[in-house]
């Protein structure tokens, strides 16, 4: 059965979705020796494809989730030699983070070699909550709350949360949020004129922190994977 090539891709474990269109665009990928293209399909019984000259085979799939420290990269390859994610899981397959988190920001992230379940975990439209506890510089007001709520311009578009609370006992609140751009929660509370103190990713979807120290991981449960595709696609 023929299927879209950046799809084979991610099913096979090398990389997101995403990331597979940008290995095809980067002429990294070939089919049967012959430069893809995105939007190709292919038949994985019978076309050889290659990421830079190496076969591409299916791996069993992982599904492992990472308490991220500070100070760690969430790419898998980084020119500033920085400490990589990668270097803190113990798998034989190659996995890929669902997403990222900054190098300052710790907190829950996603492993995997599943570009489908990467794919429904990360899209906006899928809408998997994702919740942070931000510490601040002061307390944020209620009409800050409202703010967030509401939603405002930045200068890549539109941005809002889906809820907020009030951290007991300290500055900040939890803020809840379905979708993922580059530092946008860091970026949502400067615009209201907040600096952060700490930032910590504690849910995705039905996802916690609870048990999981910082710089370890565990295996989702075939149960909490099927929980999160399942409320992927409610």
């Amino acid at each position: 059965m023929r299927q879209r090539l950046q799809k084979v891709i991610a099913a096979a474990g090398v990389s997101s979705r995403r990331s597979a269109e940008i290995l095809i665009v980067e002429k990294r990928i070939t089919v049967n020796g012959e430069i893809a293209h995105v939007g190709m399909s292919v038949d994985t019984k019978t076309d050889t494809i290659q990421l830079d000259g190496e076969n591409i085979v299916m791996q069993k799939k992982q599904y492992l989730l990472l308490h991220k420290p500070k100070g760690y990269v969430t790419t898998l390859r980084d020119p500033d030699e920085r400490p990589l994610i990668s270097s803190l899981i113990s798998v034989p397959e190659r996995v890929f983070p669902v997403g990222r988190l900054d190098i300052d920001t710790s907190g829950l992230i996603i492993m995997t070699n599943d570009g489908n379940f990467s794919h429904l975990i990360s899209h906006p439209k899928y809408k998997i909550r994702k919740r942070y506890s931000v510490i601040t510089d002061k307390p944020v007001s209620n009409r800050s709350c409202e703010r967030l709520i509401n939603g405002f311009l930045l200068e890549d578009g539109f941005v809002n949360a889906v809820k907020v609370s009030s951290l007991k006992n300290e500055n900040g609140v939890e803020i809840d949020i379905h979708f993922g751009k580059n530092r946008i929660v860091r970026r949502m509370m400067k615009f209201l004129g907040y600096s952060i103190v700490s930032l910590v990713r504690t849910n995705i979807g039905d996802l916690n922190l609870y048990g999981l120290e910082v710089g370890k991981w565990r295996t989702i449960s075939g149960i909490e994977r099927d929980r999160m595709i399942k409320l992927a696609n409610k």
